[in-house]
């Protein structure tokens, strides 16, 4: 049984009809499922593997709040008193994606760093949204992708804007293409710590 809860999709089954095993896939900045082992019917597993998704993004969510206003706190110290109440300067980021779950997370940990964001689902509208906004500083890019692949996404967003920073990310084995090795871009093998992206982001836009 596979259903979706609050973007986060779980398997409920059993081999032998007695013993429900649940396994749900946060897909978060947290970045490890969460699993186990009931005995009962089918629908007390499910109840159960529910309520242990809402009390696991329930911690995970006062866990960034924290993270975000120590953030705040630590900048306004490091840089005079005069600036504890001014908003902190949002830099602006492209993530091209066209698997949904994956995507969000990215977009959600990105956002909790303090970045601008702008979601597209393929390389199409990622190039429209790049377009659009001048103040893009970075494209984070899937490599394979319907209407558009990273790679022509790439040559034509560095076409459109030379200082145009980028990250791509792959679950695949290819050889780049020569403008990707020309400009020393990074990629980053799926599956991955969604806050090495976070990190990733901040060396390049710091």
């Amino acid at each position: 049984m596979r259903r979706i809860r609050r973007d986060v999709e779980f398997i409920v089954h059993s081999p032998d009809g007695v013993h429900w095993t649940w396994l749900a896939y946060l897909r978060t900045a947290a970045g490890e499922p969460l699993q186990g082992t009931v005995n009962g019917t089918e629908t007390v597993a499910v109840k159960l593997c529910i309520a242990a998704i809402d009390e696991a993004l329930a911690e995970m969510a006062a866990r960034q709040a924290e993270s975000k206003s120590a953030s705040v706190v630590t900048f306004a110290a490091a840089h005079g008193p005069h600036l504890a109440d001014a908003p902190l300067v949002a830099r602006h980021v492209l993530v091209a994606e066209d698997e949904a779950m994956f995507r969000d997370a990215a977009v959600e940990s990105l956002r909790d760093c303090g970045f601008q964001v702008y979601p597209a689902g393929d390389g199409e509208e990622a190039l429209a949204i790049l377009k659009a906004h001048p103040e893009i500083s970075l494209l984070v890019s899937d490599v394979r992708m319907p209407n558009m692949d990273g790679y022509a996404l790439v040559e034509q967003g560095l076409a459109l804007r030379p200082n145009l920073k980028v990250i791509l990310m792959t679950g695949y084995a290819q050889t780049p293409p020569k403008l990707v090795n020309a400009q020393e871009i990074g990629t980053l093998r799926k599956p991955f710590d969604i806050d090495v992206l976070c990190r990733r982001a901040e060396d390049l836009l710091h």
